[in-house]
């Protein structure tokens, strides 16, 4: 964004292909999301915007925020995993599979967007 100082922010952010966060932003945006209840949509949704960039570095975190990244890394591991297992698991039905595992990877799509 500071090669383009006149382009808007969104519009930056769309082409970005790299990121870096810094400590401070992350600690701003965990501030104000930690009053919202866990089943608020808006909780984790600006750390979940930032992890879907193909590379983001987080810089001069702390124990705890890397602990937080983690925390959330691993959940999307173990998410993934289980759609790995219930494709497994289905790929067996081969015709159907198809349409279902297309199903199945728009929802997690989906929700990895929201």
């Amino acid at each position: 964004m500071a090669d383009f100082p006149n382009m808007p922010r969104e519009e930056a952010w769309e082409m970005a292909h790299s990121v870096v966060i810094h400590g401070d932003e992350l600690a701003k945006i965990h501030a104000a999301e930690e009053a919202l209840d866990d089943n608020e949509v808006e909780k984790g949704k600006q750390i979940m915007e930032w992890i879907k960039k193909p590379e983001v570095v987080f810089a001069r975190t702390t124990p705890s925020q890397n602990f937080l990244l983690w925390t959330l890394a691993n959940a999307l591991a173990t998410l993934l995993r289980s759609l790995v297992m219930v494709l497994t698991i289905l790929q067996p039905l081969r015709k159907p599979t198809s349409a279902l595992q297309w199903v199945l990877a728009q929802m997690l799509l989906r929700t990895l967007r929201t």
